[in-house]
């Protein structure tokens, strides 16, 4: 018996500092709130746009779709009498006043100028000018997802 009770000991004592070596406390992970996160800043003209144009043979409806790449704003236009995906030209975004000005190859009608305005984080109207028949369309439209 004498030997059971000299070893009890020598386990608790081994026992002892392994528990206290799990016991010791993790490395606390990083708060959210710590962590940097790079803020990304999205152009307010940045998604698609439904719109409208009264021409002179009716209403005639479409869609632009505005993206920055590289730094540069680029945008296509789609809509009734045009090839899908027509590229816009020349863009030019004037924070201050939110006017966009740009031009695009409708193919059958010419080179059209665009020149619209954002009236809210959800609103253009302007119009587009078609150049071979010097006639100014209007246009008004809404940002794609402020519509569901």
């Amino acid at each position: 018996m004498m030997r059971v009770y000299s070893i009890i000991p020598v386990l608790i004592f081994v026992f002892g500092c392994t528990s206290s070596r799990m016991a010791a406390p993790a490395e606390e992970p990083m708060a959210p709130a710590a962590m940097e996160v790079e803020a990304v800043e999205v152009h307010p003209l940045a998604g698609e746009w439904n719109h409208t144009l009264d021409s002179p043979e009716g209403k005639l409806t479409g869609m632009m779709m505005f993206e920055v790449v590289d730094g540069v704003l680029v945008g296509t236009v789609h809509g009734e009498g045009l090839a899908d995906g027509v590229p816009l030209e020349d863009l030019v975004f004037d924070a201050e006043s939110g006017k966009v000005t740009g031009s695009f190859d409708s193919g059958g009608f010419g080179i059209m100028d665009l020149d619209i305005t954002l009236e809210s984080a959800d609103t253009i109207t302007g119009f587009i000018t078609v150049l071979d028949y010097d006639i100014d369309v209007p246009l008004q439209g809404s940002r794609a997802d402020s519509e569901e």
